[in-house]
């Protein structure tokens, strides 16, 4: 089967992608494996009209919306292979299906790889988090942790004592200089400094 573009993944980038196309009359197919990021999260917020909405409610209505148009059409499936060139792609599926596209969108999105610690996927989503915008309101000024894995940890460090009382885990990942830990106590960011080598000692700073 032919289509004007086989958009490879079906949450909301590929949706918003497939209805400008819909709307332009183009036959398009949507292969999603069902898997979007948010998926872990209960309730999305600081989404205009959709606040304290659960992510899945919000992606259902997209997609009934978006196939009202009869050039539409839907797989749920996961692709393993897409070969060929410009006018002349071959979408595969893990099924063994293929399709043909003149064109492809790639909207399968991103995925978290987590640190290895025992506990933290099973909490992924409702009570450790990635983004402050996106939870933080809820959390009531709770305490919040801060764990590093680079230096980027910082611009957390310095950002969430607007929610809550933070506590920034260096967690070996880098050593703060003096301006750096001046930037945190003037915040009133906690910081634990905690060495995976016992012959270095952990340290802490208020």
């Amino acid at each position: 089967m032919s289509f004007d573009a086989v958009i490879i993944g079906g949450s909301y980038a590929g949706m918003a992608a497939g209805l400008q196309l819909a709307r332009a009359r183009r036959k398009i197919l949507l292969i999603d494996a069902g898997q979007p990021r948010n998926r872990f999260a209960s309730h999305s917020h600081g989404f205009l009209t959709q606040d304290g909405a659960p992510p899945a409610e919000i992606a259902a209505e997209a997609r009934s919306q978006l196939m009202e148009y009869p050039t539409v059409e839907w797989r749920t499936g996961r692709v393993e292979a897409v070969t060929g060139t410009a006018d002349n792609f071959l979408v595969a599926l893990a099924d063994g299906s293929t399709y043909q596209a003149r064109r492809i969108i790639l909207a399968a999105g991103v995925t978290d790889e987590l640190p290895g610690l025992p506990g933290l996927a099973e909490q992924w989503g409702k009570c450790v988090f990635h983004c402050p915008y996106c939870h933080g309101y809820e959390l009531g000024k709770e305490g919040i942790g801060v764990l590093a894995t680079s230096e980027l940890a910082m611009h957390h460090g310095l950002m969430l004592p607007d929610w809550g009382a933070t506590t920034l885990f260096v967690n070996d990942a880098f050593e703060p200089t003096a301006e750096q830990l001046a930037q945190l106590k003037a915040r009133g960011t906690h910081i634990r400094i905690w060495r995976r080598h016992a012959s270095l000692p952990n340290r802490d700073w208020r």
